[in-house]
């Protein structure tokens, strides 16, 4: 569907290459579209393109790989089903996409996407980034992380129960650090939970933990702060 395979078909029932000849250092992968990036340095996506998702400018969809429209050089790609985002040498995080929820880091309620990446989390040297559903996290150099997205998404940015007002407006929340104080090596980010592994070898998730996603093994619905995940 909408040419996220990337090889010029709507159905393939064994692995098939991705067309084109560019080599790929790093990918991800969404039910509808799909990014990577080049060993050059360049990304390119294929797939969905109804919020600009591809970032090449355009709202079309994208049965091939498709380079995004940016003179800057990635090292790291993560997408959600309608946001993509990257870091470019340098530690400098970009998205594009939908921006309904404010994932782009834009609180401008008339920018409900960008077809090009955006500059997100700007305060903060990247190292990873993450798109979910409505928010986006960074892991910074200093390797803390950052939170931005809807007010609405609460647990998803990890700073507590209690989203305070002088960190929010009515609809929209910058980037902060989650709660907890920690430093952390490496980030991954779902549709509507986040886990961060930290330098003190154990995993911590927070978000929505509905079917117990975020692992930590409490029943609950949201997890606020970042928890230890229960091992076995």
């Amino acid at each position: 569907m909408d040419g996220a395979l990337g090889t010029g078909d709507t159905l393939a029932l064994t692995p098939r290459p991705v067309l084109g000849a560019a080599r790929y250092v790093d990918l991800a992968a969404s039910e509808r579209h799909t990014c990577a990036v080049r060993a050059s340095g360049e990304v390119d996506c294929w797939g969905d393109n109804t919020f600009g998702q591809l970032g090449d400018g355009t709202t079309v969809a994208r049965p091939v790989p498709t380079m995004v429209r940016s003179a800057e050089r990635f090292t790291q790609v993560s997408v959600s089903s309608a946001t993509s985002c990257a870091v470019a040498q340098g530690g400098r995080a970009f998205c594009w996409g939908a921006n309904g929820s404010f994932q782009l880091d834009v609180s401008d309620p008339a920018l409900r996407l960008s077809t090009t990446p955006v500059r997100v989390a700007a305060a903060y040297t990247a190292r990873a980034v993450g798109a979910g559903a409505n928010f986006g996290c960074v892991l910074t150099s200093d390797g803390e992380v950052a939170c931005w997205g809807s007010a609405a998404v609460g647990a998803r940015l990890g700073r507590g129960q209690q989203i305070l007002v002088s960190e929010c407006s009515p609809q929209y929340c910058d980037p902060r650090l989650v709660s907890g104080g920690r430093r952390y090596e490496a980030l991954a980010v779902g549709s509507g939970h986040s886990c961060a592994r930290g330098t003190d070898g154990a995993t911590y998730c927070w978000g929505r933990s509905i079917l117990g996603g975020a692992g930590v093994g409490t029943g609950e619905t949201d997890v606020w702060v970042p928890t230890r995940v229960a091992m076995p």
